[in-house]
């Protein structure tokens, strides 16, 4: 048997004592516990989810970007290896390996329809840990705004003539790359309608019926109901002015 000391000790030698010898023992230290052995199996981890934003504009969906970072739940494992799976409910969102126990991934443009939702990072485990879910963040998609622009042929039309004032609309999204928005608008005096039509290409326009409006002054406004990305908008106001003839 090996005797650990570092002072003077007395060995058994032939039943008697003898003194006078130093005797150094060395215990050579344990190596460290393989994971089952320091958890009993395969260690837990904690995955850790944050967002680059909480709201974004359908479009620019790339803007939200997700970061994730795994840990061991018991330490001396080393860095966490395997993949992460971003998602709202049961819909991946977006996919990685980790590097260095974290890492990241973006939606793409146009991948979710506006609304709100919950997301969670789940990590698949590696040879060493388990599985875990991060806990819920939330993220908000909202419609891109619109803009209506109204301009009038003419400010001026006699009776019987109204047909001369032709309203023109164009209409754009707040939000580079959404295509032309399409849908429809409204051409109105306060409550009352003047005339109507859909949006091509961004654009429309649609004029008065002859004896549609009375001598006096009238405030235009062209109303846009807006589509499955754009909000609606309402231009500024014009003047046109209805003469007796």
């Amino acid at each position: 048997m090996r005797i650990r000391s570092k002072k003077l000790v007395y060995l058994p030698i032939g039943g008697a004592l003898a003194a006078g010898l130093l005797v150094t023992a060395f215990v050579q230290p344990q190596s460290k516990l393989a994971a089952s052995q320091a958890c009993y199996g395969v260690c837990g981890s904690t995955t850790a989810l944050s967002l680059s934003t909480s709201t974004v504009t359908v479009g620019r969906e790339s803007r939200a970007e997700f970061r994730v970072r795994v840990t061991a739940d018991t330490p001396g494992l080393g860095e966490p290896t395997g993949s992460v799976e971003v998602a709202t409910g049961s819909r991946i969102l977006c996919r990685f390996d980790l590097s260095r126990g974290q890492g990241r991934c973006s939606l793409d443009d146009r991948q979710l329809a506006p609304g709100f939702y919950v997301i969670e990072a789940h990590y698949g485990g590696d040879a060493n840990l388990d599985p875990s879910t991060s806990g819920r963040e939330h993220l908000t998609v909202s419609r891109s705004s619109s803009r209506a622009a109204l301009s009038l042929s003419t400010s001026t039309v006699t009776v019987g003539r109204e047909s001369r004032a032709e309203f023109r609309v164009r209409v754009t999204a707040d939000t580079p790359g959404l295509g032309e928005p399409t849908g429809a608008v409204v051409v109105a005096t306060g409550p009352r309608i003047l005339c109507r039509f859909d949006l091509s290409r961004g654009q429309g326009r649609c004029s008065l019926r002859e004896r549609q409006l009375a001598p006096g002054l009238y405030v235009i406004e062209a109303h846009y109901g807006g589509d499955a990305d754009p909000d609606p908008s309402t231009s500024g106001r014009e003047h046109l002015t209805v003469r007796k003839g």
